[in-house]
């Protein structure tokens, strides 16, 4: 009996493939059953045995599979030696059993699991790890159109059919991949898929007009950032999809140019002017900037205001620089107002002059000075504005999001209160009861903040809700929220 209790033990130093006969893997426990899931970006799916995938030409996807327990949950085994990749027609989808080269860089190869779609039609992709398999069918369809975009949640604004863009010498534009699919039972939906394109500007390959990044290598994250390095004429910046030689998405093209600053100009939020100001109308580049006037309720304290950054280019043209501007107050009042990016918050009651600076290759442009004007006051009746409640999102759409509260400012006795509404989107910390349906940008997203986008192609209803963020009562419970449908009136769509 010893001798066959030391001969389980060597037999349980040999190599992975044989580990099933020692009745245990990890902590002593076996693995049951595989899991087979697909990532796109950061949002995983588990894949059903002998499910049908889609997959689209020009689109390499990562599949991985998970180890289930008898007893001890899940492991990821994608990348596992012992893991072994196999696809019955690698005509139509191959799979990388972390052996595929990548063409478009010789020097690396694709991860396990990384299939390619390669024709119209269907293939078998089957995971095994010693002996233990799971399968799905992928099939292949061409993408209805790829394109691109300047918009981080515009999917359908198509760059290349908007002219030539101009940006600032020294200024950085992202550029997106967006692709249109349709599945078997004809339901569209939009990918970001900037992170499988390789990036150049065409004709520019040592940078001296522009660089454009790419992806981290070995990952689809990342990409698309163009740099204006010096002046220059159009340069065309090309997406290329080497997952699909022969196809009509190979390249997706949009056209830029780098022009020099002539001014800046430091406006306040939009919204805070639309309140106090309703024929106002705030045009954002590339049309002419309006010139407005300051609002008559000065920020309240420990509120804040996204800051508006435009700069004119010798061309005429506008570019938005609100995120690549810095934003500083004139010293002998900097304790009034604090800058994160050009979100001020208000710290002190006074005024101040707020000035934008933007340094391009050595070249600092100067705002001139906006005065800005805090308060003290009390807050009320915290509320997801009106005209933004009972919204229906389009699926695979976005909204804008905004929050406003009445407030009574402070006066000395006897001195009279005449109320005012304030935005108070920047102060809002924004939630959705089911990301998976509708993300919503938060507090520290910069321009996304309040602005909620369908992920999924399916009509549902889920709830918005916004909680205010610096109080000035020193009472921090206010929260709003209201039911929002996707793909569907809202109304009779109540909060989960």
């Amino acid at each position: 009996m010893a001798a066959l209790r030391g001969l389980r033990r060597m037999l349980c130093v040999l190599p992975l493939s044989v580990l099933a006969a020692c009745n245990g893997v990890g902590k002593g426990d076996k693995v049951d059953h595989l899991q087979m899931f697909t990532q796109v970006g950061q949002n995983v799916e588990l894949l059903a045995a002998n499910s049908d995938l889609p997959s689209f030409q020009c689109l390499r996807q990562q599949l991985g599979i998970y180890a289930v327990f008898g007893r001890n949950g899940i492991a990821d085994y994608t990348f596992r030696p012992a893991t072994i990749w196999t696809s019955n027609r690698p005509e139509i989808v191959s799979v990388s059993n972390g052996n595929e080269p990548d063409p478009a860089h010789p020097d690396r190869v694709f991860p396990k699991g990384v299939i390619t779609p390669h024709a119209e039609g269907s293939a078998i992709i089957t995971a095994n790890y010693v002996g233990i398999e799971t399968r799905i069918s992928v099939t292949v369809t061409e993408p209805d159109s790829i394109i691109l975009s300047t918009s981080p949640y515009d999917t359908t604004a198509d760059a290349s059919k908007a002219g030539t863009l101009s940006i600032a010498t020294g200024s950085s534009q992202q550029y997106f991949a967006y692709a249109k699919l349709k599945d078997k039972h004809g339901v569209t939906s939009y990918q970001n898929v900037t992170g499988n394109a390789v990036w150049s500007i065409v004709g520019d390959f040592n940078g001296d007009y522009a660089t454009v990044t790419n992806p981290v290598v070995g990952t689809t994250l990342g990409g698309g950032l163009v740099v204006g390095n010096t002046p220059s004429g159009a340069l065309t910046v090309n997406a290329n999809f080497p997952a699909c030689p022969n196809s009509q998405f190979v390249d997706v093209m949009s056209q830029v140019q780098v022009v020099p600053v002539q001014s800046l100009m430091v406006q306040h939020d939009p919204n805070f002017l639309a309140i106090t100001n309703p024929g106002f109308v705030f045009t954002l580049p590339p049309a002419a900037p309006s010139i407005p006037p300051n609002p008559p309720n000065p920020l309240v304290l420990n509120t804040s205001e996204a800051f508006v950054v435009t700069a004119r280019l010798t061309n005429g043209d506008y570019q938005d620089l609100s995120q690549q501007s810095v934003l500083t107050t004139e010293t002998s009042t900097s304790g009034v107002l604090a800058f994160a990016s050009n979100i001020g918050k208000a710290v002190a009651v006074g005024s101040t002059k707020v000035t934008a600076s933007f340094t391009g290759r050595g070249i600092t442009t100067l705002s001139p000075p906006l005065v800005v004007q805090t308060q003290s006051a009390t807050m009320s009746n915290y509320v997801i504005a009106l005209d933004d409640q009972n919204q229906s999102i389009p699926i695979q759409g976005f909204h804008q999001y905004r929050a406003q509260a009445r407030f009574l400012p402070d006066v000395a006795p006897g001195m009279p209160q005449t109320p005012f509404i304030q935005d108070l989107t920047q102060n809002t910390n924004w939630r959705s009861s089911s990301p998976s349906d509708v993300t919503i940008g938060d507090i520290g997203t910069g321009v996304l903040v309040g602005v909620a986008v369908s992920q999924r192609s399916v009509e549902t209803c889920l709830n918005i809700s916004g909680t205010f963020v610096g109080d000035p009562t020193g009472d921090t419970n206010y929260l709003t929220s209201l039911g929002v449908g996707v793909g569907v009136t809202p109304t009779g769509c109540s909060a989960p």
